[in-house]
């Protein structure tokens, strides 16, 4: 074996070991939203920039793949933000008419 083939061992091993921690310090939790989405992507796009074990052309496909999808996440997570921040304000406006109409008519 090669100096070189045991660097790229070493730094396999060294990365799987750190994918190992990532894997298993972070609980499961159900995907709830967009958000949810977003962040698993990201974790799952860490892990697959720590494994050394995929080939770096296999590893960029892999990574484009789920950086793309990644993005319509973000852009959905955004517009659920954005929904549900004009939903709130209808509410609000909804609820000061009607004490409005209720002073009114005292």
């Amino acid at each position: 074996m090669t100096t070189t083939e045991a660097r790229r061992r070493l730094t396999v091993a060294t990365n799987q070991m750190a994918l190992a921690r990532i894997t298993y310090a972070v609980p499961l939790q159900p995907l709830q939203g967009a958000r949810d989405v977003v962040n698993l992507l990201a974790e799952q796009i860490d892990a697959l920039r720590l494994d050394g074990s995929i080939d770096s052309t296999e590893r960029a496909r892999l990574i484009g793949g789920l950086c793309t999808v990644a993005l319509r996440a973000i852009e959905q997570a955004e517009g659920d933000e954005r929904l549900s921040a004009i939903q709130q304000v209808l509410q609000n406006r909804a609820t000061n008419e009607k004490e409005r109409q209720k002073n009114d008519y005292r």
